[in-house]
């Protein structure tokens, strides 16, 4: 999905979503040209080696240009290469209403904590984390992440995005005078981190944290 109208925060253009076709599971990357998928996919492809114990066995993608080298890949490694035909979108549907479904949620979440449009790369990976969290009735009333590892996510780390939080800035001051807390909201949940990433309103700066107080 991309380019963006405007580069990240991090300096993002792109983003591109891996689905397990069976529980619709999502994976999410950040990268910054389209030739970069190449390298992504290759994070991607270690990630289910080493965490599941397994191997991709079968892809479904377009036909652009990014993927004329993963092609040339799937054919050296065994990947069953399944291709959309030209200008049928719907034959990829799932993954196109998944994109449309993230970009609008993001682009809510943002609005709901009024931050400027170049955080989008952190209200885009929050989507994601609430749409594999979330119950939908394509899965009987499961959500995703029920589905793929059988057992219910964490819903306590949900919080509000746009409500008023003041985190614990301390370790992040190089003077003792400095203000220990100042005021936040959220901007992310990363599962990487037990913990939520903070754009402090005043300075625009983000922070990591797990601590919190209302």
């Amino acid at each position: 999905m991309g380019p963006a109208s405007i580069f990240s925060y991090d300096g993002f253009y792109y983003f591109v979503i891996f689905v397990d076709a069976h529980t619709k599971y999502i994976w999410y990357y950040l990268f910054v040209a389209k030739s970069d998928v190449f390298s992504v996919f290759h994070r991607f492809q270690a990630f289910v080696e080493v965490q599941f114990l397994g191997k991709n066995k079968s892809i479904q993608t377009g036909w652009g240009g990014e993927y004329h080298k993963l092609n040339t890949l799937f054919q050296t490694i065994g990947i069953h290469h399944h291709l959309i035909c030209p200008y049928t979108h719907e034959q990829n549907r799932i993954v196109e209403r998944l994109h449309w479904h993230i970009v609008e949620t993001g682009l809510n979440l943002l609005g709901q904590c009024k931050a400027s449009l170049q955080f989008w790369n952190y209200m885009f990976e929050s989507s994601v984390y609430l749409m594999i969290c979330m119950p939908t009735l394509f899965l009987h009333n499961k959500s995703p992440f029920e589905c793929f590892f059988h057992h219910t996510p964490n819903y306590d780390f949900l919080r509000t995005f746009g409500c008023l939080f003041f985190t614990f800035l301390c370790p992040y001051h190089a003077y003792k005078l400095d203000f220990c807390s100042s005021s936040c909201v959220i901007l992310d949940y990363r599962s990487s981190h037990l913990g939520y990433y903070f754009l402090d309103i005043t300075s625009q700066s983000i922070y990591l944290s797990s601590c919190l107080f209302l």
